[in-house]
């Protein structure tokens, strides 16, 4: 990362990738930055395996058919909401707007800013390096908190800024949670994140690497930052699940459990705006929409209590976000311009 070198070899390798993967949703199975990677497949029907065992939902006798259906209850897999989930991730895969926008403007935006610093503050200074040792971790976690935070502000302005909001709200309206529902998104939620990441995540690493005495790198798991391989190994699919998963109460504080995000879905109006954080729940603690249950929750999921669903169906989870942008602008314009 400290050379411009290094982020074009990265943009080269982002590239390939993009040509490997073409449309073919297998290769999400093989693929460590997915939340389908098997791996972390396995990790699911583990941790969900425990729970079943450990702290079972009924009284009922545990057996393997048991444990099959509690893992992937058809009501729940099979539910009209789940099918939409699929239609949207098959979608979004092919369009494939990540893999084709993320690399190139963070890494515009990244030599921009070493560019910069170089020709305000002279040539890059060697102050710390990240090669080994407690450096190589510091950097890892920081990498990862930075990445987080760009994250939590992209969920936050898709909840608060109504535009916004109607591109999320297709994502909200997942009546059902599955592994699949991460993917519930309308593919402009994509090109947003992408923007905010490249707003904060890119001058991060373009300032970083005019400091690091090497080319930074951060300590992997399946070639995947470590905080984050084991974010997914340990959690991310069981969030987007029925399966209860809450963390002691000092935890939650700190990182956000399944079940803060189970919440964050719920219709209820207490729930609503709640943990939005993805790894860190530090970041819902700052700024005040930290929610920890004192105990297992119902939940309804939803936008809201009393809102009918709105996108049914694939095209309506497309083209109603559109639409009703469509409808705000024109309301907005109506009311600068009465005679419109």
């Amino acid at each position: 990362m400290g050379t411009i070198e290094g982020v074009v070899a990265r943009l080269e390798g982002a590239g390939q990738l993009l040509a490997a993967r073409g449309m073919s949703t297998l290769h999400d199975v093989a693929d460590p930055h997915s939340n389908l990677y098997w791996i972390f497949i396995l990790a699911f029907v583990a941790v969900g395996a425990l729970v079943y065992v450990f702290a079972p939902p009924s009284a009922a006798r545990r057996s393997l058919r048991g444990l099959l259906a509690y893992l992937f209850p058809r009501n729940v897999y099979l539910h009209p909401s789940a099918r939409v989930d699929y239609l949207l991730y098959l979608l979004n895969r092919v369009l494939a707007l990540k893999t084709l926008l993320f690399p190139g403007l963070v890494a515009w935006v990244e030599i921009g800013v070493m560019q910069w610093m170089s020709g305000h503050f002279g040539a890059p200074v060697p102050l710390l390096d990240v090669g080994s040792g407690w450096s190589l971790l510091a950097f890892t976690i920081v990498s990862a908190v930075v990445l987080d935070f760009a994250l939590y502000a992209t969920h936050a302005l898709h909840h608060f800024v109504p535009v916004l909001w109607e591109i999320h709200k297709v994502h909200h309206s997942a009546e059902v949670l599955t592994p699949f529902t991460v993917y519930r998104s309308h593919p402009l939620y994509t090109v947003t994140l992408t923007l905010v990441q490249a707003g904060v995540v890119a001058p991060f690493l373009g300032v970083a690497a005019h400091f690091m005495l090497t080319d930074a790198n951060v300590l992997t798991l399946f070639g995947v930052n470590g905080v984050f391989a084991l974010f997914r190994l340990l959690s991310s699919n069981l969030r987007h699940s029925h399966i209860w998963v809450a963390y002691p109460r000092w935890l939650s504080h700190l990182l956000i459990s399944p079940a803060q995000h189970q919440i964050h879905h719920s219709a209820a109006l207490v729930h609503r705006n709640r943990n939005m954080g993805v790894v860190f729940a530090f970041w819902d603690w700052i700024f005040g929409t930290l929610y920890v249950p004192r105990g297992r929750e119902t939940l309804t999921l939803g936008v809201a209590e009393g809102v009918a669903q709105e996108h049914p169906t694939l095209l309506d989870a497309w083209w109603v976000p559109l639409r009703n942008i469509g409808r705000m602008a024109r309301r907005r314009a109506v009311r600068r311009n009465p005679a419109l």
